[in-house]
């Protein structure tokens, strides 16, 4: 059930009107609570996809919302929120080094309650997903560019519902590029010929990410989340191909959570590029060598003399 209504942007920097305060208080509760909606009308079925966010199905406008059990809100969590000298990166990093996971933050950041006070309002739930995710990235990377290089080549790999998922980690500075092929009669592809886009950034902060969007970024968290824990840089190329059993989009979650479960299985390592290139090619249905033209890191790590192990 999705209900919905109108607000101010700039509401968040005041206390706002009852709908607004009840949905800040159900979203601040790291347990669920127990709320009675009212809606105007009965609610009617409009199922939509999007890319970005999860599915929506039943949706109405919201005439009132009850929230009858009390939001279980972590102290620190209530501090942060009550802060109005805090910028919304730091408080966004605190929260994060607590131990609470990029969705709740998310949630906070969407309903205009951190940073400071001129500066909150509320924002699209899609805005604020990639906002997050590029920014505990970014502080991530800190610690990653100045880490010991990973002394042998591993690759990963997991498939979820029609995405494969390929990430090839190689001993080098920090670069970090997404290869994202997605296959005729896949979602939004109509050709007869597979779409291919091609990001990537560099340790000196050279960077080619034209139709960079928050499926970037969700590969990219999670990548540098693995590479801080275990405290290493890395050369990095993730390669993400989209067939046409993924139908219906569910949602940037899955990106992330793809990439975080291939990052917790044991490696594969390999000794050189031939090695690479055919373990590429028996887990992808276009062409290696297309992907490799298309590449710029990855064409980069297949020369001869780079050095893999």
């Amino acid at each position: 059930m999705y209900s919905r209504f109108s607000v101010n942007v700039k509401e968040a920097r005041r206390e706002g009107g009852k709908l607004l305060e009840a949905t800040k208080g159900a979203a601040l509760s790291i347990k669920p609570v127990d709320a009675e909606f009212r809606f105007e009308k009965p609610p009617s079925l409009q199922l939509t996809f999007d890319g970005l966010v999860a599915p929506v199905g039943l949706s109405g406008r919201l005439e009132s919302l009850n929230l009858y059990t009390n939001p279980v809100i972590p102290k620190r969590v209530d501090q942060v929120v009550e802060d109005l000298d805090i910028k919304a990166g730091d408080a966004i990093w605190e929260l994060y080094s607590l131990g609470l996971d990029n969705y709740y933050i998310t949630r906070l950041l969407s309903l205009g309650m951190l940073g400071k006070r001129n500066s909150r309002k509320i924002v699209p739930t899609r805005w604020a997903i990639t906002a997050v995710d590029k920014l505990l990235g970014d502080r991530q990377l800190r610690k990653v560019k100045h880490a010991s290089e990973i002394q042998q080549l591993q690759v990963h790999y997991v498939e979820y519902i029609g995405n494969r998922y390929i990430l090839i980690l190689a001993p080098g500075s920090w670069a970090f590029e997404v290869i994202e092929i997605w296959l005729p009669g896949s979602v939004w592809v109509n050709a007869a010929e597979p779409y291919l886009t091609v990001n990537y950034e560099l340790w000196e902060g050279k960077a080619r990410y034209p139709e960079a969007g928050g499926g970037y970024y969700a590969i990219r968290l999670p990548v540098l989340e693995y590479l801080s824990r275990i405290g290493r840089c890395a050369t990095v190329v993730a390669i993400r191909e989209v067939t046409p059993r993924y139908y219906a989009p569910v949602g940037f979650w899955q990106i992330r959570e793809s990439v975080r479960s291939a990052l917790s299985s044991n490696p594969v390592y390999l000794v050189n590029a031939k090695e690479l290139v055919t373990w590429i090619r028996e887990r992808i249905e276009v062409s290696v060598e297309t992907v490799i033209n298309a590449s710029n890191v990855l064409e980069q790590l297949l020369k001869p003399g780079v050095k893999l192990l």
